[in-house]
């Protein structure tokens, strides 16, 4: 596709940083890339948002291959949602990891835009964020409570992030996992503007 020039600038100079970035994980790991190059056994199966201040590898400094991720807007759990579903299926069958991380954010733009009216033109987006409406509705008093918008949004990020562990403890999958090896569900907020990660106590 056509672009100016400023954007393949920017491209090329990602394509470089892999360059370099490959390279110095070959130097400082010589084994781990070779290793991957066989298989994974991730650890931690994270389930977040898409958002790009989020990098689950970084913010938790863990190298390649250790986490097992899938994210998406506003990090919705939704039983109808054949990604998720495949990729619990995946993660706790297949891979059998140990631990289960639901993490949201604050300054979520979708937790924000669940709290106002739908989007114009926005059909997708809007169906997606229906579940955060209805669990907006249902903490609609402890909501009206909050004195700002910030606070309200941060409110529903982590009452999301409950109702998602909620859910996921009565998943079939979830539930054998932990009955056959002690699978660990973590509930967390993320501070986008500290770097901070808050475990909640569920």
């Amino acid at each position: 596709m056509a672009g100016t020039s400023g954007d393949q600038d920017e491209f090329n100079q990602v394509c470089l940083a892999n360059q370099q970035w490959a390279s110095d994980l070959r130097s400082n790991d010589p084994d781990l890339l070779a290793a991957l190059a066989v298989g994974q056994k991730p650890k931690f199966l994270w389930l977040g948002c898409s958002d790009s201040r989020v990098p689950e590898s970084t913010l938790l400094r863990q190298p390649p291959g250790s986490i097992f991720t899938h994210r998406n807007i506003a990090n919705i759990l939704r039983a109808d949602d054949q990604s998720v579903q495949s990729v619990l299926e995946y993660a706790l069958v297949h891979l059998r990891v140990q631990h289960v991380i639901l993490c949201g954010h604050l300054r979520c733009g979708g937790v924000a835009a669940s709290l106002g009216d739908p989007i114009p033109g926005a059909e997708f987006l809007n169906d997606w964020l229906a579940p955060l409406r209805a669990l907006g509705e249902r903490n609609a008093q402890a909501l009206s409570a909050l004195k700002s918008d910030p606070e309200r949004q941060d409110y529903l990020v982590e009452q999301s992030v409950r109702e998602g562990i909620k859910w996921l403890s009565g998943h079939r999958r979830v539930v054998e996992a932990v009955k056959d090896r002690g699978l660990q569900l973590h509930g967390a907020v993320y501070d986008v503007g500290r770097g901070d990660l808050k475990i909640l106590k569920i």
